[in-house]
């Protein structure tokens, strides 16, 4: 009977439906098979997502017993399933006011904040199973439930400060922006690296910073707390600082394993030779190398396992010199390709041979 599972049983099975599609598995698909990730054509892939959560809400609904393994599951990466927040980020949110102190519920009446219509308290202790944060997702689904003006920092705050009295420790955190952004997000982003969070956020292991402009006291932030990331992704960081801050929180890391960049500054990479020991995987994408020494450092990963060199610019032969004589002993996997500028031939003549 399949209410006689064992718990362990049913877990591994739970978490192989909801790890089937994590988010940066999909990412990595996109990318890997160069579609844009505006394209019509992801389409199937974010489908295919969206039917692994679906499976598993499916498996909650069985009994007793299947709903106690599935919750946590479920509600360890809350804003990371929907289609739309509009429609369903707030119904969320409902859920997690309801677990607000009365301390929490005075500090927003004090700022003249009444809270929307909180639902009774479920039976499970939802905000302790969080592991996977979308912060700008959290904060989309706060302005969408109501316009909190100046004070969006102090509502993001008393939500994070809901997850830390939880005693949770976050393995990922996402912050893909839109492009839209204003100096109220910017703030309430921030907060994520104040004093009070440091526990919450130190063993985070995947880290997705996107679009973001001023990004020196977020990054300086993580780089004095985060130590062990295995996976940094950053893609369309601007401003003319953002490239010192990185290489900071990339330098201030023990054991990362890969590095993602798309449209970055190259002088980012040149802070790569910090993880020698560690990384395997880097995956550079549309970047401009113009006057770049990033190639020294990309020479010095002895542990390298595949790289990625797409669309990018401006590579020369003398550039890339210190790549081509040096033996990476297991890299298996090179893609270079595209360029909107001559290509380095050396450079390309290179990845197929070692490919070989």
């Amino acid at each position: 009977m399949i209410k006689d599972f064992p718990l362990e049983v049913l877990h591994r099975i739970f978490c192989y439906l909801d790890n089937r599609d994590t988010w940066s598995d999909i990412y990595n698909r996109l990318i890997t098979e160069q579609i844009p990730l505006d394209s019509d054509e992801n389409e199937p892939i974010w489908q295919s997502h969206r039917s692994s959560y679906r499976d598993l809400y499916h498996c909650a609904l069985v009994n007793r017993q299947w709903c106690q393994r599935a919750m946590p599951i479920l509600w360890n990466r809350p804003f990371f399933h929907y289609d739309t927040v509009d429609s369903a980020m707030p119904n969320v949110l409902r859920t997690y006011v309801s677990f607000l102190t009365d301390a929490d519920n005075s500090l927003l009446r004090e700022n003249d904040l009444d809270v929307p219509y909180a639902i009774r308290r479920p039976m499970f202790d939802y905000p302790s199973f969080v592991k996977h944060l979308n912060l700008w997702e959290l904060i989309m689904a706060c302005e969408s439930w109501r316009n909190w003006g100046n004070k969006l920092a102090l509502v993001v705050r008393i939500m994070l400060g809901l997850f830390k009295r939880r005693g949770i420790e976050l393995t990922s955190l996402l912050l893909p922006l839109d492009i839209w952004y204003e100096e109220k997000h910017e703030e309430a982003i921030c907060v994520i690296v104040e004093d009070e969070f440091t526990e919450m956020i130190a063993p985070i292991r995947y880290l997705e910073m996107s679009k973001l402009t001023n990004i020196g006291k977020l990054a300086c932030g993580l780089a004095q707390t985060c130590y062990n990331l295995e996976h940094i992704n950053l893609s369309d960081l601007k401003g003319s600082y953002s490239s010192r801050y990185v290489n900071q929180l990339i330098k201030s890391q023990k054991q990362l394993i890969s590095f993602y960049m798309i449209n970055g500054a190259s002088r980012v990479e040149s802070s790569l030779f910090n993880q020698a020991k560690s990384l395997r995987d880097v995956r550079l994408h549309s970047t401009d190398f113009q006057d770049s020494d990033a190639w020294h450092s990309l020479a010095t990963l002895t542990m390298l396992e595949r790289l990625d060199i797409v669309d990018c610019e401006n590579i020369t032969v003398l550039m890339v010199e210190p790549l081509l004589n040096e033996t990476l002993p297991y890299l298996k996997q090179v893609n270079v390709t595209g360029g909107r500028t001559p290509k380095c031939r050396e450079l390309e003549e290179w990845a197929r041979r070692m490919c070989v």
